[in-house]
């Protein structure tokens, strides 16, 4: 890889940990409380460094919509094209990956030498890619797949000794009790009702 190349790829990080990030808070050093990591945590990075190589998905109703306009990837179409919630759910309606087989993926991912998977068991538009018992705004409840390729995945990378884990995001864009509001997903065009002092509800609107 030339240097030019580098330079750009080094660029669109920083550009998009700043796009994402937003401004920074300032850390008082002096004060801040020194950091002692439980042995689990310990032992938990010792996994990491010594399984070397591994496997991260990005797996949702944005995977159909492929990033097209979204400077960032896919996962963030929603909030970086400003797409409302009702319109977004609609995505919904068309996902159907019949083509997905987990024991396929998982020997390819295991013959590949990977040690691990991590998938997006839900990301920040609030879609679930399992039977969530939250909302029905799930692959199960509401796509005509109606199945659950969440636990298909599990049940096969524990079949092959494959170690899975699931990236979660509590950061909800669909959910209108989601709280607190934060910088994104402001376009959702979700109401906000305050109705105590720290709490705070939302009513979705077409």
């Amino acid at each position: 890889m030339n240097t030019f190349n580098c330079l750009m790829i080094i660029a669109f990080l920083i550009f998009s940990s700043v796009g994402h990030a937003g401004t920074g808070v300032a850390i008082d050093l002096e004060k801040a409380q020194a950091y002692t990591p439980a042995p689990e945590n310990l032992k938990a990075r010792e996994r990491f460094q010594d399984n070397k190589f591994g496997i991260f998905l990005h797996w949702g109703l944005y995977s159909q919509l492929g990033g097209v306009g979204s400077p960032y990837g896919a996962e963030w179409i929603m909030e970086d094209l400003r797409i409302s919630g009702p319109k977004y759910q609609r995505l919904a309606e068309f996902f159907n990956p019949t083509g997905f087989d987990a024991e396929q993926w998982v020997k390819a991912f295991k013959d590949a030498g990977a040690k691990y998977i991590v998938i997006t068991s839900k990301h920040h538009d609030g879609f679930a890619m399992y039977d969530s018992k939250v909302s029905n705004f799930d692959i199960v409840d509401s796509t005509p797949y109606k199945k659950d390729p969440i636990k298909e995945l599990a049940n096969s990378a524990h079949k092959h000794g494959l170690q899975l884990f699931f990236y979660y995001s509590h950061l909800d864009w669909h959910h209108p009790d989601y709280y607190p509001w934060g910088r994104t997903g402001h376009y959702t065009k979700r109401e906000k009702v305050v109705t105590g002092k720290n709490t705070c509800n939302f009513k979705m609107h077409n």
